[in-house]
């Protein structure tokens, strides 16, 4: 077996025809090419395989797994990291574009701090274009003392982009098996709870100026429509009740003292997007 790339690259598809192609470009054409690429097709029904094929014939740091069924998603995200043999990984959806410095950018702020590396995000629309969102360039880094860093983690509004570090540079050995059980949350947002798990011992730290081109939901996605968003309780928007969980001492005590602030940063932000949403 050829020696370990610097990172591996975990690629989780199902039925993704219409944005893979794009996403596998941009990887393979990376300007760091010390890479592995694992990418695992969870029972497409679609030209997902064929697609993934012929980008495995081109190049041999591509490996490809088509499951036998459908695993579900969770699943397929867990395959992907069981395949890596690099010392650093990073996940990428199928649909989403990163742009070609985000490793080069990325690994080193990792291999220096041991670290969760990010960059910045850039909303896309089913087409590729921009798209207006209030997580566009932010500075999505959380460092610092680890209490501070995982307070101001979990008083930050959700639809901030806040969930995105998760397609971010990690050392591998960070996502081991209670990081994952904090993915596999059910009742909370799974990416969310996995961040700010790993908070407890490593920063988030952010590069500006270099992207993740991250498409949003095209209309008619299962996301919950606007009507059921306001249904839901502002415990439950804010994720209050995972953070919670899994939170102890006296931070959890602070969790609860400063949640009259979560709430407010959560209005405020949300009048904001509103006001993007009508431009």
């Amino acid at each position: 077996m050829s020696p370990a790339p610097r990172i591996s690259i975990g690629v989780p598809v199902y039925n993704g025809e219409r944005h893979l192609e794009d996403c596998l470009n941009a990887l393979v054409n990376q300007t760091f090419t010390d890479f592995e690429i694992i990418i695992s097709d969870n029972c497409s029904t679609d030209s997902t395989e064929t697609i993934c094929r012929e980008f495995e014939r081109r190049d041999p740091r591509i490996r490809y797994f088509r499951q036998a069924e459908n695993k579900g998603a969770l699943a397929n995200f867990v395959f992907v990291l069981g395949e890596a043999r690099a010392e650093f990984f990073m996940w990428a959806a199928h649909d989403d574009v990163f742009e070609k410095d985000w490793i080069s950018s990325l690994l080193p702020l990792s291999m220096d701090h041991n670290c969760i590396s990010f960059g910045q995000v850039q909303t896309i629309d089913e087409g590729g274009a921009k798209t207006l969102h209030i997580a566009n360039n932010r500075d999505l880094s959380f460092r610092g003392p680890r209490l501070l860093r995982r307070l101001r983690y979990a008083t930050e509004p959700g639809f901030c982009g806040k969930a995105n570090p998760v397609y971010g540079i990690f050392p591998t050995a960070a996502l081991d098996e209670d990081a994952l059980n904090a993915f596999g949350t059910n009742d909370t947002e799974g990416d969310v709870m996995m961040m700010f798990h790993l908070l407890d011992r490593y920063e988030i730290r952010s590069v500006s100026g270099i992207r993740i081109l991250k498409r949003q939901a095209p209309v008619g996605h299962v996301m919950p429509s606007p009507a059921k968003r306001q249904r839901q309780s502002m415990r439950r928007r804010t994720m209050i009740d995972g953070f919670l969980r899994y939170s102890h001492g006296y931070e959890n005590t602070l969790l609860r003292v400063l949640y009259p602030f979560t709430i407010l940063r959560y209005r405020i932000a949300n009048r904001r997007l509103r006001r993007l949403g009508r431009q």
